[in-house]
């Protein structure tokens, strides 16, 4: 007999076995696989969408800041499409600050994924932000071994410097390169060139009309002409010959202008609106004038903010120059933000911090010029002479660092620059 035949059915059983369990193995690899490739399909339709629908909530926050830009009312919600995608977002307004600001919320919605961005202390940029800032000078006036800024520093203008001089936060420049230098200058925060040049125009005088915060029209108080102002803590004496007044102390019939007060000085007529003032000040206010505002004496404040806690703060707002009078005493204080914007007339040397007579006054008679808050001018003006035979004053400027979030009261911004405090977002 042969047995062998009896064993092939076996054997190709076997075969037909093995064959079917690779055929299975093959089968439930293929699904798997399949599976794994709708599953990460699915993960990148959703990882697209996500990013998606970021993409669109972003798109809602700048609609609501294009909404704030434009003046509009706030609180405010607005909705729309954008893409595949549909916002809805809201704006109200911020905590409690001397500058105002808003929060800024919007849902992106995308194939049925959401993304929430969320943007707090949404604000503009207020000029008091700046140690120094300049339109431009007649020649070159030097930043030099001494000078030292711990504010921002910005030039439309060329920008010399000589020796070392110190610039604690970024120097900016809308010039793409240096008038000289930049020697042996220290830029703890680097410098840029060529950035894009501002104007002091967007500074609202009188205009209501104009979505920027008009000064005249949040003033406590209005006056026309000549007006000596005399600060003395609390009260407010001032002389006026429009209202008859003559050391009248404003703040015995309204308390509350010290706290957040705006006083305007108008021209009418041949009738310059000057402001002439000193004093020591406890309080929060901005003098606004049409013509120039002198300064005859120490202007300080009652808790003086470089050795103790101190709300005090002072603008000094002018459309033409702020002078340092030649009858001021040497080593002479200034605690404010100043502008002087020079709009009021065609001049281009208009708009100027300045000291009368700086170049007929010794140096042992005028010492130190000590500001502590900034300056924002038009014009670059001279407070002194270098040199061994120097006249005039030397500088002493330190930047008041508490005005970058809470400058005077009503403070001018610059144009349509925003800045926000926070960003975050959520699914």
């Amino acid at each position: 007999m042969n047995y062998g035949a009896h064993n092939k059915p076996d054997e190709g059983g076997h075969v037909l076995i093995t064959v079917l369990l690779l055929t299975c193995i093959a089968a439930i690899l293929v699904v798997g696989i399949q599976h794994e490739g709708i599953g990460q399909m699915g993960i990148t339709a959703k990882q697209e969408a996500l990013e998606q629908a970021l993409f669109v909530a972003e798109g809602g926050c700048s609609l609501c800041l294009s909404h704030i830009m434009a003046g509009n009312s706030i609180p405010a919600n607005i909705s729309g499409s954008i893409g595949e995608g549909t916002y809805g977002a809201g704006i109200g307004a911020g905590g409690n600050s001397a500058v105002q600001n808003y929060t800024i919320a919007s849902t992106g919605l995308v194939r049925g994924v959401r993304r929430i961005v969320t943007i707090d202390y949404v604000h503009s940029r207020s000029w008091a932000e700046f140690a120094l800032w300049y339109d431009h000078y007649s020649g070159a006036i030097y930043f030099q071994t001494g000078d030292n800024f711990n504010g921002k520093v910005h030039a439309n203008d060329y920008i010399y410097i000589q020796g070392a001089p110190v610039f604690q936060q970024r120097l900016t420049s809308a010039q793409s390169t240096w008038g000289s230098g930049p020697a042996s200058a220290v830029f703890s925060n680097g410098y840029q060139l060529g950035v894009t040049s501002m104007s002091m125009s967007s500074i609202n005088f009188t205009n209501t009309a104009s979505t920027q915060d008009c000064l005249k029209a949040s003033a406590n108080l209005i006056l026309t002409g000549a007006t000596t102002v005399a600060i003395s803590g609390t009260n407010l004496y001032l002389s006026n010959a429009d209202r008859h007044w003559t050391n009248y102390n404003y703040t015995i019939v309204n308390p509350s202008v010290m706290t957040s007060g705006v006083i305007y000085v108008a021209s009418q007529g041949s009738s310059t609106g000057t402001i002439t003032i000193a004093g020591t000040l406890h309080g929060r206010l901005t003098f606004v004038a049409d013509g120039n505002i002198n300064i005859t004496n120490h202007i300080r404040y009652a808790n003086n903010p470089t050795i103790t806690n101190s709300d005090d703060a002072l603008g000094l707002i002018s459309r033409q120059d702020v002078i340092v009078k030649s009858n001021c005493p040497p080593n002479l204080d200034i605690f404010a933000h100043i502008i002087a914007q020079g709009g009021l007339t065609s001049s281009t040397n208009d708009g100027m911090f300045t000291v009368e007579a700086y170049d007929k006054r010794s140096r042992s008679s005028c010492s130190n010029l000590n500001i502590y808050g900034g300056i924002v001018e038009n014009f670059r003006g001279p407070v002194g002479t270098s040199g061994s035979s120097g006249t005039g004053y030397l500088k002493n400027y330190i930047f008041d660092t508490r005005f970058k979030t809470n400058p005077p009261p009503h403070y001018p911004v610059v144009g349509d620059q925003y800045y926000w405090g926070g960003w975050r977002d959520s699914p």
